[in-house]
């Protein structure tokens, strides 16, 4: 897929997230190899709504989005644009936000009652989930031409807003580390290695962050897992195992337990590998028959 250009890439990515999010998220919380082959006709049989609509894992991306391009580089910002989604359901598929996870609530109940949104991510262990790393891509998307460095910094903060532990921040920029090589056409067998060594050199001086990398690469506890490093590696493991956007996707899925929320991070990076035109038509198709895909098309069009 070298003659990909950038921005098919980058597009790519985004409406991989939001179509992986809308085909997996019928199946969540089911055990793995349940599914039937993913079609949106299916509708949500986990949360009873339309065929096609993104969860929270599209929802978050696109306030990311929404924010670096609408006012640059401000997590206030971004605070309060994941407040419109919870409280208003701004970026939703049609008007109402149905899902959001415990840390992410927690978080944002925080900004609301007048925390600053650096410091609003709740810290402790138990909140090393993946709520974070489902919308961290953006980051990448909107920001093609930040050097390792910069890009790290600003992928721990924009993780800090929801999610404090350092584990997570870790993980989430691993992921956009990783989303890097495929973005200049590197190849997916790569891309685990070496987003690992470009985040060894930045975070050289921060031993406290660098002693985290090797555990976010090991399963703890399943494949599919809503704990961060689980949901890090099902999507690596899905996106090095298959040559196509719909082997990927399906893959993630049949990991079974958080499938909306796999399938979304594995859906940006095949997004990102194969480009915008290699989305399965039916399924993109999926989503524009809701409200909010006018806006989702704004944001991402923009990227």
């Amino acid at each position: 897929m070298s003659g990909l250009r950038p921005e098919q890439r980058a597009r790519g990515g985004a409406w991989g997230v939001l179509v992986g999010d809308a085909i997996g998220a019928p199946w969540e919380f089911g055990p793995p190899n349940t599914a039937p082959r993913p079609t949106p006709a299916a509708g949500f049989l986990a949360h009873q709504q339309p065929s096609g609509t993104w969860t929270d894992d599209g929802a978050a991306t696109l306030a990311l989005a929404d924010s670096i391009q609408s006012v640059g580089w401000s997590l206030e910002d971004q605070g309060a644009r994941l407040l419109r989604w919870w409280k208003d359901g701004a970026y939703t598929a049609h008007g109402t936000c149905f899902d959001i996870g415990g840390t992410t609530r927690t978080a944002l109940e925080s900004i609301q009652q007048g925390s600053p949104a650096a410091e609003a991510g709740p810290r402790g262990d138990s909140t090393q989930a993946n709520g974070a790393l489902m919308r961290i891509l953006p980051v990448l998307l909107c920001g093609i031409d930040l050097d390792d460095s910069e890009l790290v910094r600003r992928g721990i903060e924009a993780t800090q807003v929801t999610h404090g532990h350092p584990r997570v921040a870790v993980a989430s920029a691993i992921y956009l580390l990783y989303a890097r090589v495929l973005l200049d056409g590197g190849e997916a067998g790569e891309a685990r290695e070496l987003s690992v060594q470009r985040l060894n050199h930045v975070l050289r001086m921060q031993p406290d962050l660098l002693e985290l990398i090797p555990s976010c690469l090991q399963v703890k506890r399943a494949l599919g897992g809503a704990y961060v490093a689980d949901s890090l590696v099902s999507a690596f493991t899905a996106v090095e195992t298959t040559s196509s956007f719909r082997d990927c996707v399906e893959v993630a899925i049949s990991y079974g337990n958080d499938t909306d929320t796999t399938a979304a991070i594995a859906g940006g990076l095949a997004g990102v590998r194969y480009g915008v035109e290699a989305i399965p038509s039916e399924w993109f198709d999926s989503l524009t028959a809701h409200r909010g895909f006018a806006e989702a098309s704004r944001i991402i069009n923009g990227i």
